[in-house]
């Protein structure tokens, strides 16, 4: 595993819960984006633009990959066209209208020629191929999978469907995306609308401590996903984020003992009587005013040791963010 995420399969990263919380867990989180976003980064929708000029999302351009690839393009047509992949039925559902679209950009012009041959594609307009959508899903899990191995990423996805398994490869762990995406969820606050300016300082400040409650987790996703009875992995689940849990509550409440007086007013993520919410889940636990006295962040603080925890960064983050 590495310390970078590549998000698939689209070019705008979605604002939501599953992406704050990818920033705050990965180092670096990328998105396969054409070149000519580069150059003219008004396409991106605005909040990808945000993420962007914040540089929490990375700009990863295929071109950078798949040219470096002798057989990128017939690797992926073998792929297609063997008996048990059925592509009859995929022109079929080209005919019938079942069709993605994908940018000129994230392949060589010859397979989309290829593709358009075999009446599974057609060109939309000079920037966009309509594909037809089964095949379309496995070529991006072929593209992301090359530019993870070349670029050394992770691979995640905010939705499941997402994952086409007609792709059969080592480098992508099922159990393992599932799982981590589970805990993320149970154990991770994240901060809703976040100053984005304010988000990059605090994964900068904190990174030691990111890295360490990684390792922790990513340790614990191994023990959880290496059970083969479900009923025994959920069991082990339940142990572990229970352990976790009770480890980041003991943290955070040694460092509000410790903590010492100076008072900061309106300064968390740039709102001051406006209030803001954070959740454990897609609703919001509830709204919390700032025009209130906020602690800076752990100055004062005596026990310096609590913040080398294996979990110390959830409570940097319920501590930071003010969801306690």
């Amino acid at each position: 595993m590495t310390n970078n995420l590549l998000y698939f399969p689209y070019i705008n990263v979605p604002n939501n819960s599953w992406t704050i919380r990818s920033i705050l867990y990965w180092d670096n989180v990328g998105a396969i984006v054409p070149q000519i976003y580069k150059e003219k980064p008004n396409k991106f929708e605005r909040d990808m633009l945000n993420f962007v000029q914040q540089e929490l999302i990375q700009q990863v351009f295929p071109d950078n990959y798949i040219y470096q690839l002798q057989h990128f393009t017939d690797s992926f047509i073998r792929l297609i066209t063997q008996p048990k992949f059925n592509l009859a039925k995929s022109q079929k559902d080209f005919k019938e209208g079942h069709t993605s679209r994908i940018h000129f950009q994230k392949a060589d012009y010859r397979l989309f020629s290829e593709l358009e041959q075999m009446d599974v594609a057609k060109r939309k307009n000079w920037e966009w191929f309509n594909i037809e959508s089964r095949i379309a899903r496995l070529y991006m899990m072929y593209l992301v999978t090359v530019i993870s191995k070349s670029g050394q990423f992770t691979l995640g996805t905010d939705d499941p469907i997402n994952i086409d398994f007609s792709l059969q490869q080592k480098g992508l762990s099922h159990y393992s995306q599932i799982t981590r995406g589970k805990f993320l969820k149970d154990l991770m606050p994240y901060p809703l609308n976040p100053d984005l300016n304010k988000l990059r300082n605090f994964k900068q400040k904190y990174g030691k401590q990111l890295k360490t409650f990684r390792n922790k987790l990513e340790t614990t996703i191994i023990e959880v996903t290496t059970i083969k009875d479900g009923e025994q992995r959920n069991f082990l689940y339940k142990l572990k984020l229970e352990e976790l849990n009770h480890q980041r509550e003991e943290i955070f409440e040694k460092l509000n003992e410790s903590k010492v007086g100076q008072v900061v007013l309106g300064t968390l993520f740039g709102l001051t009587s406006a209030g803001i919410g954070f959740v454990t889940e897609n609703n919001p636990l509830g709204i919390y005013g700032l025009g209130n006295a906020v602690y800076s962040a752990f100055q004062g603080y005596g026990k310096k040791d609590l913040l080398n925890s294996d979990i110390a960064y959830l409570a940097l983050i319920d501590k930071k963010f003010g969801l306690k």
